[in-house]
């Protein structure tokens, strides 16, 4: 839905049988990062929003946008200095990330990020047309990740999910999206209350999700190399920020999770496994 000042509006639109419209208490968000092919590690990371403060990060979102004269926020080419961010020069471009991640943090419910080492994972990982690859992996673990969140607060109500359209695992998303709707005690356990596809351009929220995406595979990438974390990272993810979820599959936990797949298709062929560990657990 488009806004009559042309900014994107910040209410979820949910599409229901009789043609009205649904809006959600707290909105996910989710984007990935690592998905090109020789990359050492994928993740999916995002937010939870709740629905006012969403309105607020935007409203604060699109003033950042005026102030450093750019039309978005995506991490790669800010970081790369793409044509659109050249004219900042380094040092906006660095005040430009320490702004975005100061309205985040003022403004978001819960963080999530889930990566796996994508060549182990592909290597151990048993061929199951419903586990799916390290996407899918990824992605079904930020909606358990969400559960927890959930059960925890003692969440009840709605939750609307968002991802991006037209990226290459979209289908996969979809593929998830589905079987919870499919599924009466998924749809309970979720609090799913719809999912769309929308366009990270003009989708703010889900630039806050692009930039943690980043932030976190970076990070992960070089502590996996023998490396310090990222300042920007850490300004991001406080170490005793409790809002924040994370979860990375090594080869340790890749071999359990294969070996406990190869262990339900014994008992029931076909069958998916129902519930891995219990990611809060880890």
């Amino acid at each position: 839905m488009i806004a009559a000042d042309g900014g994107l509006a910040r209410l979820l639109q949910i599409l229901l049988p009789n043609g009205g419209h649904v809006f959600m208490s707290i909105e996910a968000y989710f984007d990935e990062s690592g998905t090109h092919e020789g990359e050492p590690v994928m993740c999916v990371a995002g937010f939870l929003f709740e629905k006012t403060k969403c309105e607020e990060f935007d409203r604060e979102w699109r003033q950042m946008f005026a102030d450093f004269r750019v039309s978005y926020f995506h991490m790669t080419e800010i970081e790369a200095c793409a044509p659109d961010y050249c004219h900042l020069g380094t040092d906006l471009r660095k005040a430009l990330v320490r702004r975005a991640i100061g309205i985040i943090k003022k403004t978001f419910t819960y963080g999530l990020a889930v990566s796996a080492e994508t060549p182990i994972y592909e290597k151990l990982m048993p061929a199951h047309r419903l586990i799916g690859g390290p996407y899918t992996h990824c992605a079904t673990g930020c909606m358990r990740g969400t559960r927890v969140w959930a059960e925890r607060n003692n969440y009840h109500d709605d939750i609307a999910y968002v991802f991006e359209s037209g990226h290459e695992h979209e289908f996969q998303t979809y593929e998830i999206m589905s079987k919870i709707v499919k599924t009466p005690q998924a749809k309970k356990d979720y609090r799913y209350g719809g999912h769309s596809f929308q366009e990270k351009k003009k989708s703010t929220p889900l630039q806050a999700a692009d930039l943690l995406a980043w932030q976190y595979l970076t990070n992960r990438k070089r502590v996996l190399s023998g490396g310090f974390s990222r300042d920007d990272f850490c300004e991001l993810v406080e170490k005793d920020d409790e809002r924040f979820y994370y979860w990375h599959h090594d080869e340790q936990e890749i071999r359990y999770f294969a070996g406990a797949v190869k262990k339900a298709d014994a008992l029931w062929p076909l069958a998916a496994l129902e519930e891995p560990p219990d990611p809060g657990e880890q």
